[in-house]
C-alpha cells in the first residue's frame, strides 16, 4: 500500500477511535499529519543512519513512531510497548487494517523482561526519570525525542548526544558499549 494512502487510513482511524478512547488531545486532531506523522518520518530517517534493524516504541500511545516506522520500512522489526489496554486494542486494529507486521506488547515497560536492539520514546516529564528503563530494554541504542525547550544538560551529563530536529531534539546513546564494559568487570 502506498504510504500516503496508509497515512490517510491511519489518521481516519485515529479520529474515529479518538471520539471514544482519547488517543490524542482534541487540539491535535487537525494537526496529526503535520505535527505527528511528519515528525515521526523525520526521526525515522535520522535513526536509519544508525543502521538499526529493530526498535521498540516505549509508551507507544497512538503509535506515531511504531506505526509510521512500519509504514516506511516493512523490514524494520518494530515493537510497540503500551500499558493502556484501549490503546493496545487500537494498535492491534491498525496493524490488521494496514497489513503491518509490528508487535504490540500490552505491558508496563518497567516490568517487561525483554531486550530490543534499540528503543525510542517521546520524553514527557523528566527524561532522566525514564532513561534507566529505556537502557534496560536496549541492547544497542536509546533514542529520546525531546521538546524544543528541553534542558539538555541532564541528558548530556548521562552520556547522551543529540541531533536538532525541525522541532525539538533527538537524544541518543549507545548502550552496547556500556553493557560490554559492565561484562568485563
Amino acid at each position: 500500500m502506498d504510504k500516503m494512502k496508509a497515512y490517510e487510513i491511519y489518521i481516519n482511524e485515529i479520529l474515529k477511535w479518538n471520539k471514544v478512547h482519547k488517543l490524542i488531545s482534541k487540539g491535535d486532531e487537525s494537526k496529526i499529519f503535520e505535527r505527528h506523522i511528519k515528525n515521526a518520518e523525520e526521526i525515522f530517517y535520522k535513526i536509519k543512519d544508525f543502521g538499526i534493524k529493530e526498535i521498540a516504541d516505549v509508551g507507544a500511545g497512538a503509535g506515531f513512531f511504531g506505526v509510521v516506522f512500519s509504514i516506511l520500512d516493512e523490514t524494520l522489526k518494530v515493537g510497540l510497548i503500551e500499558v493502556v489496554a484501549k490503546k493496545c486494542a487500537f494498535l492491534e486494529y491498525v496493524k490488521i487494517k494496514l497489513g503491518l507486521k509490528y508487535e504490540v506488547l500490552c505491558k508496563d515497560a518497567n516490568k517487561l523482561d525483554r531486550k530490543f536492539e534499540s528503543t525510542i520514546e517521546r520524553a514527557f516529564g523528566k527524561p532522566t526519570d525514564i532513561v534507566r528503563t529505556m537502557e534496560k530494554l536496549s541492547e544497542k541504542y536509546v533514542f529520546l525525542v525531546l521538546g524544543e525547550n528541553e534542558n539538555l544538560e541532564p541528558i548530556k551529563d548521562m552520556g547522551y548526544k543529540y541531533i536538532k530536529l525541525t522541532e525539538g531534539y533527538l537524544a541518543f546513546k549507545n548502550v552496547k558499549r556500556l553493557q560490554n564494559f559492565d561484562t568485563v568487570i
